[in-house]
């Protein structure tokens, strides 16, 4: 097996690019090549050029970096027959860690190179992978603010997400009018966020499908539909850790395995899938349940299940 290194030398919290390079020259009998990407998106080019070069053995690609350069190598995946995905976490957050056990071990590069695939579920889009999570509307905004807030001020991630919360109810609150299906029914209708869940957690504090596993063959959908200021406000923290009991009034919560989501007068909507913004007229996706081979660093599992192997 080829075993191909894609850095984002941005990303160094654990080990530069060249620590991890001095650690790799040291393994014996371990075939590797190694990769460093030069801007946002590289580590899709570099994958791909690798999948067709490679195309008759198998690879194991790691991902070493962040939630986004995971995102990219993936967008790079022309198939998944003959390849794995190990995501070495060298910085910054990741939620799609929050699903697993012993999640700290992502950062440990012997584990890792000593780990086994599990088969995972993942939604395959327009033209990505999303692995984790879908959102549009409010919390993409509040998003967007708390990273410009966390530019100027370093602040926690709640008190930044409360304040996000405040600015965007003064400025910006309003519902979208939505075009949804959700496996071939329609959803149409005014919504303050639609929330597409193949894990528990996003945007670092928000657990509003926290029983959720990405090996559960379906996704879990909410859409908050169209409220008064005050009603928001009053169930914000309850939608942030999952209390969703309380919200049977203005929530929708689905499951399917397919969806489309568009804005109705055609305008151009954004979307932040795993942490990575994604301007466009129609999100639609499909989940691949047990599909995607996903390296367990040794010792991790799934959190709820205890075999996913297979």
């Amino acid at each position: 097996m080829k075993h191909i290194f894609i850095i984002n030398q941005e990303c160094k919290s654990i080990m530069s690019g060249n620590e991890i390079r001095s650690y790799l020259m040291n393994k014996e009998n371990f075939e590797y090549l190694v990769f460093n990407r030069n801007y946002v998106g590289h580590e899709a080019e570099l994958v791909s050029k690798m999948c067709r070069l490679f195309q008759e053995e198998n690879i194991r690609f790691y991902s070493c970096g962040d939630a986004t350069t995971l995102f990219h190598v993936l967008r790079g995946i022309d198939s998944f027959q003959n390849k794995e995905i190990a995501f070495f976490h060298n910085g910054g957050k990741s939620d799609f860690l929050e699903n697993f056990k012993e999640k700290h071990l992502f950062t440990d590069l012997d584990s890792l190179i000593e780990g086994q695939v599990a088969y995972l579920d993942y939604v395959q889009l327009q033209d990505a992978i999303c692995c984790n999570s879908l959102s549009v509307g409010a919390d993409v905004r509040m998003q967007s603010i708390v990273e410009k807030i966390k530019k100027t001020m370093s602040l926690h991630d709640n008190f930044a997400y409360h304040l996000a919360l405040f600015l965007d109810t003064l400025v910006g609150f309003k519902p979208e009018e939505l075009h949804i299906t959700v496996d071939g029914k329609n959803y149409d209708g005014n919504y303050l966020l639609a929330h597409i869940a193949n894990g528990k957690c996003y945007n670092s504090i928000f657990y509003p499908t926290k029983d959720h596993t990405p090996v559960d063959g379906e996704l879990d959908i909410l859409l908050w539909k169209e409220s008064t200021t005050m009603r928001w406000l009053e169930g914000y923290n309850s939608y942030r850790i999952g209390n969703l009991e309380n919200l049977s009034d203005v929530l929708i919560q689905l499951k399917g395995r397919n969806f489309t989501i568009a804005s109705s007068d055609g305008r151009k909507l954004v979307f932040q899938c795993d942490g990575v913004e994604q301007y466009c007229d129609e999100m639609s996706g499909i989940l691949q349940q047990r599909a995607i081979p996903f390296v367990l660093p040794k010792g991790v599992g799934v959190i709820g299940k205890e075999d996913v192997d297979g």
